[in-house]
């Protein structure tokens, strides 16, 4: 008799079981590698590779304890509070659905858990088909993710939110005044499935275009994220998640702080920090010292700068290239040998170490 119900839970708290898995089965693998690339990053460095730096080595070791605890805390009650929370909605939501489509002789468990057939298949139409949308699109995405480790609590919110944005939509529809949404029911259903789907895509758009006429009025341009190489559509979103939406988010991202977040190896965060520092120090002259054979690197140029004597023929070159006066350019090339993110950069770097 409740065989319905039965399948209709198990759908329903599909997210909590996979966020359960995760936290179970993937996450702590995930951290068992991160730990061993950063116990290779604090191991003393092989005389070719230059010598070590007894303070960042420090500051990689207590790292190590961090990220233990931010392991702890990103995939236990961080990620199973929201999971949870949407599991309940879908299982409110679908049984909503499901009880427009039985019999009214059949009286389940949960298929009639409020109101009467004719509440349900009326008001209650449209966020039933909501709901329906939003929980097809955001299994597919979790699918995706779960596919890629990389399932986290800010995936879970973005899919509770897009649920509860989908209804609200739905109910709109049918608070419209005007006969064509009552004659084209569906129209209207279809819109109410579809607005799952359509409704990131608009705030989105929408958010970018306001970022983007902020920017515009202020005297200093935010730079977009995909001059970083490496970083396509689909890095940017990941990214944006994590609140890093411009060159000036990444050069300042706490590497430590993003590693148990993102799914991405050591060193590609390393080469997409060391890049971003590189475009934020050099704005207005990155690209022609790029076109010169220059590398996009601040740990290149925090090597020229950390001799003594730089090559002054060098030196020259990079100042006519970039056009900044030599003096100046020298007194960056100083700040960033010194600068204590880039110097972690460059043992992370130096110590061959993924995360993978």
């Amino acid at each position: 008799m409740y065989r319905l119900e039965v399948v209709l839970f198990l759908l329903s708290f599909l997210p909590f079981l996979m966020a359960c898995i995760f936290a179970v089965a993937v996450a702590p693998k995930r951290q068992q590698a991160m730990d061993v690339s950063l116990q290779a990053a604090a191991d003393p460095l092989p005389r070719s590779l230059g010598k070590s730096d007894p303070e960042i080595t420090s500051s990689i070791e207590d790292a190590r304890v961090r990220m233990r605890r931010d392991f702890d805390s990103l995939y236990s009650v961080r990620l199973l509070v929201p999971a949870g929370l949407l599991s309940i909605l879908y299982w409110i939501g679908l049984g909503l659905g499901v009880s427009m489509l039985v019999p009214d002789s059949y009286h389940g468990l949960l298929c009639r858990p409020i109101g009467t057939s004719f509440l349900v298949r009326g008001w209650l139409a449209n966020p039933a088909f909501a709901v329906l949308g939003a929980y097809t699109f955001n299994t597919g995405l979790m699918v995706r993710r779960a596919f890629m480790s990389d399932f986290t609590k800010n995936v879970m919110w973005a899919c509770l939110n897009r649920l509860i944005i989908s209804v609200g939509f739905a109910i709109m529809l049918d608070a419209m005044p005007g006969a064509w949404f009552r004659e084209h029911v569906p129209t209207n259903h279809a819109l109410a499935f579809a607005m799952a789907v359509f409704a990131q895509v608009f705030f989105t758009f929408l958010r970018k275009r306001v970022r983007k006429t902020l920017s515009g009025e202020s005297t200093t341009e935010e730079l977009e994220i995909q001059l970083i190489q490496g970083i396509d559509v689909w890095k940017e979103e990941r990214l944006e998640e994590e609140g890093i939406e411009s060159v000036q988010n990444m050069a300042t991202a706490d590497i430590f702080g993003l590693m148990p977040k993102v799914h991405y190896p050591m060193r590609t965060l390393v080469d997409w920090i060391d890049q971003a520092i590189f475009i934020q120090r050099f704005p207005f002259s990155y690209r022609r010292m790029q076109e010169a054979g220059y590398p996009v690197s601040a740990l290149r140029m925090a090597a020229i700068g950390d001799r003594i004597n730089p090559d002054a023929e060098l030196l020259a070159n990079l100042s006519q290239v970039s056009g900044i006066a030599q003096p100046i350019l020298h007194e960056t090339l100083v700040s960033l040998a010194n600068d204590a993110q880039v110097r972690i950069l460059d043992r992370l770097w130096r110590s061959g170490a993924t995360s993978e």
